[in-house]
């Protein structure tokens, strides 16, 4: 049976007054909208076997979130195994973790959005398989050459500077869908704006869209843990780019030029699909606490942060230690 794929996006934006998670742990409340975030998906069939990608303008999610999507579309068909949820980790979004909400009575709003979140993703993802439509598919990729990432610790050290494209066709040979992997924080904004924004990685894929039309372009994350976006490392105090839209739009004008490059140079691929979930574990820091001496300290910090003044990020600097009255540097 010939390969079919289908496509959907919806605008998962919150309005103002939702959290929203800047880098370096600062929290804001939204106040208006830059540039508005989405779920796109890209749902593969062949016989029986259903692949879902779904990209979220989102900084992350939980496992919890995680596991009622893949939950509501079995229906479709889809396995748990055959879902990949795609966060951009931009840091003008919402975020879903663990983590201190320094807002005292937020919580109920941010519960709401979440359930939203569940249900418009869902509804995409049903949108995409009811879609389906013959296509073929082509892969390619490019060296940026280190010009668009950096390790922030070790600037010399090599992270993954290949950009790569998945090209899907449909039957006629007219582009349907684009989805893009890339490795880079998409904080070219630093989150300082108070606004919600997907920073580069939605306007590279805007520019994309804008120049074909007919295509729904996403972006996959890669390993960007430690990896800063264009020439920036931390305590750099001259930086080719400062923070702010100039940066922004180096960085996602470059990216569209390369993977206009990768898409022409792509070449087919064919053959059966197949899905691996693998869950890795990675080692954690030994500390000498007791866990009654850890949750102690975690009571207390909780307390300290939610009576913190914020700090704004200074204007033109891309980077900026976040400091806790009182703590040692």
């Amino acid at each position: 049976m010939q390969l079919q794929v289908g496509t959907a996006r919806v605008d998962i934006t919150p309005g103002a007054g939702y959290l929203r998670n800047e880098w370096g742990g600062q929290q804001t409340l939204a106040v208006e909208t830059l540039r508005p975030l989405y779920a796109k998906v890209l749902v593969f069939q062949v016989n029986s076997c259903h692949l879902a990608l779904v990209s979220l303008d989102l900084l992350s999610i939980d496992r919890e979130l995680t596991a009622r999507i893949r939950k509501r579309v079995q229906k479709e068909g889809i396995l748990p195994e055959s879902l990949l949820l795609n966060c951009s980790h931009t840091h003008e979004a919402p975020m879903y973790s663990d983590l201190i909400s320094v807002y005292p009575g937020q919580d109920s709003r941010e519960l709401e959005y979440n359930s939203f979140l569940v249900e418009i993703v869902s509804r995409a993802i049903s949108r995409a398989c009811n879609s389906l439509t013959p296509a073929t598919l082509r892969l390619g990729e490019v060296d940026t050459r280190g010009q668009l990432n950096r390790n922030r610790r070790r600037p010399q050290q090599r992270v993954d500077t290949i950009l790569r494209v998945l090209r899907v066709d449909s039957a006629d040979g007219k582009r349907l869908a684009v989805a893009w992997h890339f490795g880079a924080h998409p904080l070219t904004r630093y989150g300082d704006t108070g606004c919600w924004s997907s920073d580069f990685p939605g306007l590279t894929s805007a520019m994309i869209e804008e120049q074909f039309p007919e295509v729904q372009c996403q972006f996959l994350q890669g390993v960007s843990g430690d990896v800063f976006p264009l020439d920036w490392y931390f305590d750099d105090q001259t930086p080719a780019y400062p923070v702010g839209s100039e940066s922004e739009n180096a960085m996602a004008g470059s990216l569209a030029e390369y993977i206009v490059a990768a898409l022409e140079s792509s070449n087919p691929v064919s053959g059966p699909i197949r899905t691996i979930r693998t869950e890795i574990g990675l080692p954690a820091r030994t500390v000498n606490w007791t866990r009654a001496e850890a949750d102690a300290l975690a009571q207390r910090l909780t307390e300290r942060v939610r009576r913190m003044p914020f700090q704004p990020w200074q204007p033109g600097l891309h980077h900026q230690h976040l400091l806790i009255p009182g703590a040692s540097r």
